[in-house]
């Protein structure tokens, strides 16, 4: 049986203010744009591990890691993020900080699945294929928003 000895928790719009979010989320409701800041997301990661540190969490004997938050969303890395994971430095900074340095993400605020921005091209895509069924034959999916 494993029991959780060690808990973490970061709350978006207290912990990280400076994001300027609500409920974690950028929304336009002219647009139905939704989005969350994809370094508000490694923020956060940092801060609930030093929280565990804080704690004297014994991070060589983890068994086991659970995370929530928004359902999904999709991060955009840009050409240079795979050579700034490859350089992260303790003696740098913040995780987060190396990394908007690097200009690692090409999107800094990433659609999350609350987005509706991109329904009137679906409806589009489906009335051209014929209906949705001929979308999903030809996709695997009906049109999705996003």
């Amino acid at each position: 049986t494993l029991n959780v000895v060690y808990s973490s928790r970061v709350h978006f719009d207290s912990d990280l203010p400076h994001y300027k979010t609500v409920d974690g989320t950028h929304r336009d409701s002219a647009t139905g744009r939704a989005t969350s800041p994809t370094l508000m997301w490694v923020e956060a990661l940092e801060l609930a591990l030093e929280r565990l540190q804080a704690q004297r969490c014994p991070f060589d004997q983890i068994v086991a890691v659970s995370g929530s938050g928004q359902q999904h969303g999709s991060v955009y890395w840009s050409q240079s993020g795979v050579d700034a994971l490859s350089n992260l430095s303790p003696e740098a900074g913040s995780v987060a900080d190396q990394l908007r340095t690097a200009g690692a993400f090409a999107c800094l605020d990433s659609p999350i699945w609350m987005d509706t921005s991109t329904a009137a091209s679906c409806q589009e895509l489906t009335t051209l294929a014929g209906d949705a069924l001929t979308v999903a034959d030809w996709t695997g999916s009906t049109a999705q928003e996003r």
